[in-house]
């Protein structure tokens, strides 16, 4: 599974990407700069059900 994050228009901060399971627990993930401001997010599901991205930007959580 993968996902890409957009902060080109964030400005300089910084950035933490976090995949977590239908659990909570976080499991391994590939984050790849794409270019400036854009990341590639792979990761491989270990269960069964949604699964949820936390995206921090500078400490704080983005919505969304």
């Amino acid at each position: 599974m993968s996902f890409i994050v957009d902060a080109k228009d964030a400005g300089d901060g910084s950035l933490e990407i976090t995949v977590c399971r239908p659990t909570g627990m976080p499991i391994p993930s590939n984050i790849l700069p794409m270019g400036p401001g854009t990341f590639d997010v792979t990761f491989i599901p270990i269960e069964c059900g949604p699964h949820r991205a936390n995206v921090l930007y500078n400490k704080e959580t983005v919505a969304g």
